[in-house]
C-alpha cells in the first residue's frame, strides 16, 4: 500500500511539474504576444503567428535551460533561439512594424543595461 501511495505521490508531483512548464511557455508567449500586439497593431493572422513563435521559442528556452547546468552555456544558447526568434517574427511583421519593434527592442536593452549598472 505505501508503494502505491508513493508512487500515485511521485507521479502527480511528475505531472505538475511537467504542466507547470507548459503554462510557463504559454504564459511567456500569450503576455509577448499581447505586448507586440498592442505596440505593434498586429492583425488577427499577425497575432496567430506571433504566438506560435514565441511559444515554440519559449518551449526551446526551457528546454535549454534544463539541459545546461552552466548558466553561460544557457545564455549562449538562449541567444541562439531569440535570433532565430527575431527572425521569424520580422517575416510576420510589416516594414513599419519592423522598425517600430526594433526601437522598442533598442529601448528595452537600454533600459536593462541601466538596471544592471
Amino acid at each position: 500500500m505505501k508503494k502505491i501511495i508513493l508512487m500515485f505521490i511521485l507521479f502527480f508531483a511528475s505531472y505538475v511539474t511537467v504542466n507547470a512548464q507548459t503554462a510557463d511557455a504559454e504564459t511567456r508567449a500569450t503576455n509577448q504576444t499581447k505586448l507586440m500586439t498592442d505596440n505593434l497593431s498586429l492583425t488577427n493572422e499577425q497575432k496567430a503567428k506571433v504566438f506560435l513563435i514565441n511559444l515554440e521559442k519559449n518551449k526551446q528556452v526551457d528546454a535549454a535551460k534544463a539541459k545546461h547546468a552552466n548558466h553561460k552555456e544557457f545564455k549562449v544558447e538562449r541567444e541562439k533561439i531569440n535570433e532565430l526568434r527575431y527572425k521569424e517574427l520580422e517575416a510576420v511583421l510589416t516594414a513599419e512594424q519592423n522598425t517600430k519593434w526594433a526601437q522598442l527592442k533598442e529601448k528595452a536593452k537600454q533600459m536593462n543595461n541601466e538596471d544592471s549598472k
